[in-house]
This record gives structure tokens, C-alpha cells and sequence, in this order.
């Protein structure tokens, strides 16, 4: 690089930092939220005026305080979410996606029911669902160390014999010594 590319470079990399400083002094200062605002208002009308109008297609039903004052506290009983989706389904919804985790059944269980019978009519409805998956593996360490705990100078082979569907779940014996080497550790 010569020197006149080098003055080039300073200068240039001078009047950037210079140029920097000052816009972002004049921000601090608010002398720049004035033209902020006109062209912010200005980039408003211009650019969403091709933009597609929001569909009316989809409805959200929120639980808030009136609706509590109306149906009552929350949880609400299956019976009474039944009717909710009979009444959204008579109104013409073509698909409804619940955002409620029913993680326990009823105390009732003609209301689980009910509930049940109003999602097969409506037939198009969306539940959250939490699954524990236990993976084989697991299952199989923790059987291991039932066996272990019992007899400790169990090697590999002893212990993979008194487990019956050990062989089922484990085909092969790296996944074995892997899987008593975890129990052993535990």
C-alpha cells in the first residue's frame, strides 16, 4: 500500500468516525426525532398502501375479565367447553385450535365426555398435548440399576441375562456395556 492509499484510507476512516459522532450526537440531542417522525409517518401512508387488508377469516377468542364474569372462574368444566365448541361450530368455524393444556382428566367423567363427543362433531380441532417420553435406553438403565443394586459384581453379561427384555430393547453389545457402564455409574 503507498502512502497516498494510506492518507487515503486515514482520512476516509476520519471523516466516517466524525460523521458517526455527530449523527449520533444529534440523536441524543433530539434534533433528529422531528424527521424521524415525518418520514416514519411518511413510509406509513406510502408503503401500506399496497399492502393486503387483514383477513376476516380468523377470530380470537381471548379469556379475559368479562368473559370470567360471564362464564365463570377458570378452569371452566368440560361440559361447558363442549357447548363453546358446539355454539363456534353452529357459527360456521371451519377449523378451531384450542391454546388450553388438559393435562388431567375431569372430576366428572361425563364431561371429559361431552368434551370429547363436541370435538368429534366439530371434527377439525386443534389440542396442545405434553407427552413424558421415556426412551428405551432409559428404561433399560434404570432396570439395570434395579439389578445392580441387588448385586453389585454383576458384569455385563450377568446383569444383560437377568433382564429379560433387555435383549429387546438392546441389540447390540456396544449399546449394552454402554447402557450397564451409565448404571454403574449411577
Amino acid at each position: 500500500m503507498t502512502s497516498i492509499e494510506r492518507k487515503l484510507l486515514f482520512h476516509s476512516g476520519l471523516i466516517g468516525v466524525v460523521l458517526t459522532l455527530c449523527v449520533v450526537c444529534a440523536d441524543l440531542i433530539g434534533w433528529l426525532t422531528p424527521l424521524e417522525q415525518k418520514l416514519h409517518d411518511r413510509r406509513a401512508r406510502d408503503c401500506q398502501f399496497f399492502s393486503p387488508l387483514p383477513t376476516t377469516s380468523l377470530l380470537h377468542l381471548d379469556i379475559d375479565d368479562r368473559t370470567l364474569d360471564t362464564m365463570g372462574p377458570w378452569p371452566w368444566p368440560r361440559w361447558k367447553l363442549a357447548h363453546l365448541i358446539d355454539e363456534i361450530h353452529l357459527a360456521g368455524s371451519n377449523a378451531l385450535a384450542l391454546d388450553v393444556l388438559f393435562q388431567e382428566p375431569s372430576k366428572d367423567p361425563e364431561d371429559d365426555q361431552k368434551f370429547t363427543e363436541a370435538i368429534k362433531r366439530h371434527g377439525r380441532v386443534l389440542i396442545p398435548m405434553s407427552l413424558e417420553v421415556q426412551r428405551p435406553q432409559d428404561q433399560v438403565i434404570s432396570n439395570l440399576e434395579a439389578v445392580l443394586t441387588e448385586n453389585l459384581e454383576l458384569n455385563w453379561e450377568d446383569a444383560a441375562n437377568k433382564l429379560s427384555e433387555f435383549a429387546a430393547d438392546l441389540e447390540k453389545s456396544d449399546q449394552i456395556i454402554n447402557a450397564y457402564i451409565q448404571a454403574r455409574r449411577r
